[in-house]
């Protein structure tokens, strides 16, 4: 107020200068250490005191003592120094105490991860023998060892290969490796007991080779040479005159595979296909050595090819004797194929006398065809002919009955004796030099064919002992049934567990054991085609040898032979065979409507055609 005019008035308060008193100075003591919280709300005026309007309490404010002004207390800061290294040290104690340096000593931290604990210094939970605790380290390095362990057995622990023959009756027999297994086909006698036409009959007995895995495991097969399948077997070399030098006689990719160019030689034993998937066009343009040969015909030889998972060899497992041969059966120093003057391979087959006989009898009382015709009609030959007969006990020249298709048909002497012929070594009987072999594969580029290697339906109409003998061969449907997977040597044929799955080749044993001798279609002919009647049995017998290779390049090879007899002597049971009836059908299903050889029970007539 102003005393001289006694008039109030706004006062402007000095809020610059601490010294100065106003209305908005807090003037509160404060030391060293120490802080100040302040809180304020407002009176107002108006109803004061009686009843006074407040408002409420603002936020806390604190002052801390200005550090400027702080003056260092030695006394006071060595104390709390010493309380503060006390604590210290009585953590690190009981931290020390509790083990934890010994926890943390040997963390590391790699790759900007943190590790507290090597493996070594981890307890795996497990114990040793003695009862001491294992580290996690020692642990897994031990599960690390076993289950490496387990992986080596596993790709150890290949399949078992189990094989066996099943034949069209089911019979079952069980083949061990490396041994000779001899079957018995059956008495042609009983064989044709109830055949319309018994005289001159084939017989086809139909086999199978069955190839399954008896273990949980892969069974994996592969081929002993790998390659382009389309082409035929390596060259081994030393057969039909070839030799045996690396790039000539002999192919490159084998000269370093003893058994292969010694014992297997694949690429001459030949085999037959039912249903031929590329049949191959006769005679072969720019044929060589690499030719694949398949015939669309199962009566002469197609040859193996490269990459089948099993192969026939062509020699026995004892590796003693040959079962094929390369030359003329009649004479072994007559290679087939270098004689300059035989461009048709007769020194591999037999076949009809390429001139007439004397003419003998007719239709009416003789058979034997002498080569001619007259006015379309056969005309007939017998045995009384000095020529015929010689012939046809000569057991090397073949003769055509009267009633013969192609006879029949009016076909002339010079296409007969390119197109009716019989391997030689076929003829021989079980007991002759060479008698159990046949013929290797062989194509003659000059006769535009290979040797013949199965009976066809119309040889039932031929004469005389070169008529009569066997043949044996593998009979696949087509050239992929016995292949792997590709063409690299890492390519396979797997076979699972289960008979289901089990591989079935075809397997086929032919026999003739009687000729078409006698008028008519009555009559059991000639036996071994020997009019005399001196003959009143024989047996015919042919061997094949078989290879098969896992995935480890193990070998499971086996032989085998089978044969068949005229007469029956006795009854002879060696062993009581597993019949396996499902099987039998199975298989029989599956392969038998493609197999060209089997000659039906129903013969046709071919004068009466019923």
């Amino acid at each position: 107020m102003d005393e001289t005019t006694g008039q109030y008035s706004w006062q402007v308060e000095n809020v610059e200068n601490a010294d100065a008193i106003n209305i908005n100075q807090l003037d509160i003591p404060i030391q060293q250490n120490e802080s100040v919280q302040i809180r304020i709300k407002s009176l107002s005026e108006a109803g004061y005191p009686s009843n006074p309007l407040e408002s409420d309490y603002s936020e806390v404010v604190t002052i801390n003592f200005p550090q400027e002004l702080i003056q260092p207390d030695t006394t006071s800061s060595i104390i709390s120094q010493n309380e503060k290294a006390l604590a210290t040290v009585q953590i690190n104690q009981d931290l020390q105490e509790k083990g934890v340096d010994t926890h943390i000593a040997n963390s590391f931290t790699a790759n900007g991860k943190y590790f507290a604990h090597p493996s070594t210094d981890i307890s795996s939970g497990f114990l040793s023998p003695e009862q001491t605790p294992i580290n996690l380290f020692d642990a897994l390095t031990t599960l690390q060892n076993r289950i490496a362990q387990l992986e080596q057995f596993i790709q150890r622990s290949r399949g078992e290969l189990s094989v066996t023959i099943l034949d069209n009756n089911g019979v079952t027999t069980a083949i061990k490796k490396d041994t000779l297994t001899t079957l018995f086909a059956g008495y042609y006698s009983q064989d044709v007991a109830n055949f319309n036409i018994r005289k001159g009959a084939i017989v086809s007995k139909n086999y199978f080779i069955r190839l399954s895995n008896v273990k949980a495991t892969a069974l994996e097969l592969i081929s002993k040479i790998s390659g382009s399948r389309s082409k035929r077997a390596y060259a081994s070399g030393g057969k039909f005159g070839a030799n045996s030098t690396p790039g000539s006689g002999m192919d490159f990719f084998v000269q370093n595979d003893t058994y292969y160019t010694s014992r297997g030689k694949y690429d001459y034993v030949p085999i037959s296909f039912s249903q031929p998937g590329n049949p191959t066009t006769l005679p072969v343009t720019g044929y060589t050595l690499e030719s694949q040969i398949s015939n669309i015909s199962t009566e002469r030889q197609s040859s193996q090819s490269r990459g089948q998972y099993i192969y026939s060899r062509y020699r026995d497992i004892g590796n003693t004797e040959d079962f094929y041969i390369d030359y003329n059966i009649d004479n072994s120093s007559d290679i087939i194929g270098l004689n300059p003057l035989v461009t048709d391979l007769t020194d591999a087959e037999y076949t009809l006398r390429n001139t007439f006989y004397n003419q003998v009898g007719t239709t009416t009382t003789d058979f034997i065809w002498n080569g001619n015709y007259s006015s379309g009609n056969p005309l007939t030959t017998n045995v009384s002919d000095a020529t015929v007969s010689s012939d046809y006990l000569s057991g090397n020249i073949l003769l055509a009955h009267v009633n013969h298709p192609n006879v029949q048909a009016g076909d002339l002497l010079a296409t007969l004796t390119n197109s009716i012929r019989m391997a030689k070594a076929a003829t021989k009987i079980s007991t002759d030099i060479d008698g159990k072999k046949q013929t290797a594969f062989f194509y003659s580029p000059t006769f535009g064919n290979t040797i013949k290697s199965s009976f066809v339906p119309n040889d039932q109409y031929l004469l005389g002992k070169a008529s009569c003998g066997s043949y044996m061969f593998l009979l696949p449907r087509e050239e992929d049934s016995l292949t792997v997977n590709g063409d690299d040597a890492l390519s396979v044929k797997a076979i699972i567990i289960g008979e289901g799955n089990a591989i079935s080749i075809p397997l086929v044993f032919q026999y003739r054991m009687t000729d078409y001798y006698g008028l008519g279609v009555n009559g059991l002919g000639a036996i071994g085609g020997d009019y005399t009647g001196v003959t009143t049995d024989v047996i015919f017998s042919k061997k094949i040898g078989l290879d098969l290779f896992d995935i480890d390049e193990n070998r499971f090879s086996f032989d085998l032979e089978i044969f068949a007899k005229y007469a029956v002597d006795k009854l002879n049971i060696n062993s009581i065979p597993s019949i396996s009836i499902a099987n039998a059908l199975k298989d029989l299903t599956s392969n038998i409507p493609g197999t060209q050889p089997n000659i039906n029970l129903t013969t046709t007539n071919p004068l009466t055609g019923k």
